[in-house]
């Protein structure tokens, strides 16, 4: 798989029309080509990947154990990337990739919570994906009612 195969892969992973299962058999691939190939080693690919495989595992948990025991490397790579400081500007690239992944409001939440922080990066990546995703789009504008009303409420 290459790196823009990957990319497309998650992209469009939440909006898949095959069921539970039949995403499940794709993943082994991924993971495969997470572990093996070159452009996924960088340093600065590690937090994005690590958000993406530990979706997939919460997402399957009755497949995690196996996952990690035929993808050892790719195990020790996630367990660097989680350590990384929260200062580390690819946090907002893990939680990209876990809102991709679960479409989590906690996930967009934790990007908004790095927008908050006065993170530009954040900010560009945010903007980015909203002008990509009409998912994301929604997802944000729902996000962001949500603290609106939280901040009427306190």
């Amino acid at each position: 798989m290459t790196q823009d195969e990957y990319a497309t892969f998650l992209y469009y992973f939440g909006a898949r029309y095959q069921s539970k299962a039949e995403q499940a058999e794709l993943i082994p691939d991924v993971l495969a080509s997470l572990q093996n190939s070159e452009w996924a080693k960088p340093d600065e690919r590690e937090l994005p990947i690590a958000g993406a495989v530990m979706a997939f595992f919460e997402l399957y948990p009755d497949r995690k154990h196996r996952w990690q025991a035929a993808y050892p490397e790719l195990r020790r790579m996630i367990s660097r990337a989680v350590g990384k400081s929260q200062e580390c500007s690819e946090w907002t690239d893990f939680h990209l990739a876990q809102w991709l992944v679960l479409r989590r409001d906690s996930s967009m939440d934790a990007i908004l919570d790095r927008v908050a922080d006065g993170r530009p990066l954040a900010l560009e990546k945010l903007q980015a994906m909203a002008a990509e995703s009409v998912p994301f789009q929604k997802a944000l504008r729902k996000a962001r009612e949500a603290r609106k009303v939280a901040m009427l409420i306190n």
